[in-house]
């Protein structure tokens, strides 16, 4: 190639990269080593009531106030909490550092990163 069509080349690729700086951007998919995964959880609870909660029943002889007593205690709420894991806080290593990142499934062994290279 001459000095002349090399200065021109030149030219038509300074020309393209002001049209379009973003056409010399190159975006290339790499995977990033998953080092630690912390499950994200939120307690959730919920209230049932329950018919039969082992209240004995007074004998009859016992007494208006130990029948009505009972009557109050027959039905009883519960409270039970679960734990529910809503998201994960991923870190992974690229380029020799660490990096975290909220993810909403679990990532596995890596994780997908896209990289754009001017």
């Amino acid at each position: 190639m001459n000095i002349r069509n090399f200065l021109q080349w030149l030219a038509f690729a300074s020309a393209l990269s002001l049209i379009s700086p973003h056409a010399m951007t190159e975006e290339r998919v790499v995977r990033g080593k998953v080092v630690k995964v912390v499950p994200i959880t939120e307690t959730q609870t919920t209230q049932q009531t329950r018919t039969n909660c082992n209240h004995r029943k007074p004998a009859t002889n016992s007494g208006l106030g130990a029948l009505l007593g009972w009557d109050l205690l027959h039905d009883c709420d519960m409270m039970s909490a679960t734990k529910v894991v809503t998201g994960y806080q991923v870190f992974y290593q690229w380029d020799d550092r660490t990096y975290s990142r909220t993810m909403s499934q679990h990532p596995g062994a890596t994780v997908r990163l896209l990289l754009s290279v001017d």
